[in-house]
């Protein structure tokens, strides 16, 4: 028995001391596994904080290293999804970067452009980022190149566009401008064109001008050459004019020498005239045989002053009008019982006043008119002015009016 309470003191020791070791082990692990959990609760506390940096979130505040430790088992599953949740959301946007990132590389022609993969991953993001980004410099470098010759060519078409204003909301009406400017020279240039026809036709040129890109130094060398040959034709003209001019100078002098002797004629004519006046009075039975009544001579003031006509038709496509008066015209003169026929002689260029109902009380002042062609039955004529608010019609009265008379015989 002595022996058995032995053993059983030795094994109870045995046993106390193998209680103390493993409670000394036991300690030891624990204080590593706390302070394991420490590290890890710092760790997503850091990461938290990584997160929220830039990204407008404060998810790290939630989860201290302190609301993490293992004193705070319980509440894990309350807080550890936040993170997992705020990660979700920072991979969702990396991603909707990188699909905007890619569509921007795909509008700007990015060369060999990577899938959409390569821009998620992190080892080649940066790369593919650089690369999206050297592109957008070069396209608006290429922009700002562009738009600035843009501008240099609208400056030379006289057209004041800026680079800034291109750029702005309204750079559809600026290029309005370069339009207008543009449409504007090809106006010009069209009405230049025109006009050296003109001239080449005017000269006596008679092949076709040709104003195209390639022809058109040939054509104005001919329109040159042309107009030079008009030239010599007229130094030639003057030369022979001037030799025609010293023999008119020879005409005229010998025509004074007779003018005298016409002169001397002429008042015989006179007083024979008078006679045959005197004679025709008495023939006509006119009261007053002495009354002499002067016959009115062709083209003679009163014969034009008595000259009246009628507008006949209007152009208003082509701006003239035709009136009833031409060489053929007949003025009558009454003398006595007898009808005298005057031709007025109405010559180009002449001015008359356009009128309306001038045989009513009504009658009233419409303007002027030029004639241009003067035929036997007719005349065509330019409208020179007219009262505003008026315009010739058919129908209207014309004449001469005594200025007009008198302008004319000083163009005799």
């Amino acid at each position: 028995m002595k022996v058995l309470n032995v053993f059983l003191s030795i094994l109870i020791l045995l046993l106390a001391v193998a209680s103390a070791v493993f409670s000394f082990f036991l300690f030891e692990k624990r204080e590593k596994l706390v302070k394991g959990w420490e590290k890890m609760a710092q760790a997503i506390n850091t990461t938290a904080a990584s997160l929220d940096n830039g990204s407008g979130t404060e998810v790290a505040k939630t989860l201290t290293a302190k609301s993490l430790g293992h004193d705070k088992f319980e509440d894990l599953d309350n807080k550890l999804p936040k993170l997992q949740e705020h990660a979700g959301k920072i991979v969702a946007e990396r991603n909707n970067m990188a699909v905007a990132l890619r569509k921007i590389a795909e509008t700007v022609e990015v060369d060999n452009l990577e899938p959409l993969a390569k821009f998620k991953e992190l080892t080649s993001y940066t790369a593919n980022t650089q690369a999206v980004v050297n592109k957008v410099e070069s396209v608006i470098s290429h922009q700002n190149d562009t738009l600035q010759r843009l501008c240099d060519v609208a400056k030379k078409l006289k057209a004041d566009l800026t680079v800034s204003a291109l750029k702005g909301d309204n750079y559809s009406g600026e290029l309005g401008k370069l339009d207008d400017r543009i449409n504007a020279v090809n106006a010009r240039i069209k009405n230049d064109d025109s006009q050296l026809e003109n001239i080449f036709s005017i000269a006596g040129g008679s092949s076709a001008l040709d104003f195209g890109d390639n022809a058109y130094k040939s054509s104005t060398d001919k329109v040159v050459g042309a107009v030079r040959n008009l030239k010599d034709k007229y130094i030639h003209a003057s030369e022979a004019l001037k030799v025609q001019g010293n023999k008119v100078t020879s005409l005229q002098d010998s025509i004074k020498a007779k003018d005298g002797r016409i002169t001397g004629l002429n008042e015989i004519v006179s007083k024979k005239t008078l006679e045959i006046k005197r004679l025709n009075n008495i023939i006509s039975g006119s009261e007053g045989a002495n009354i002499v009544v002067d016959p009115w001579e062709n083209g003679s003031q009163e014969s034009r002053r008595a000259a009246q006509g009628k507008i006949i038709k209007v152009d208003r496509k082509y701006g003239f009008v035709v009136v009833d008066l031409g060489t053929g015209t007949n003025i009558k003169q009454r003398i006595g019982k007898k009808i005298n026929y005057v031709n007025p002689m109405i010559p180009v260029g002449a001015k008359m006043i356009v009128a309306r109902n001038i045989e009513s009380t009504d009658g009233e002042y419409i303007g002027e008119i030029k004639l241009i062609k003067v035929h036997e039955d007719c005349s065509i004529a330019n409208v020179v002015s007219v009262v505003q608010g008026k315009r010739v019609a058919v129908g209207d009265t014309v004449f001469f009016s005594s200025a007009q008379v008198a302008a004319m015989d000083q163009k005799k």
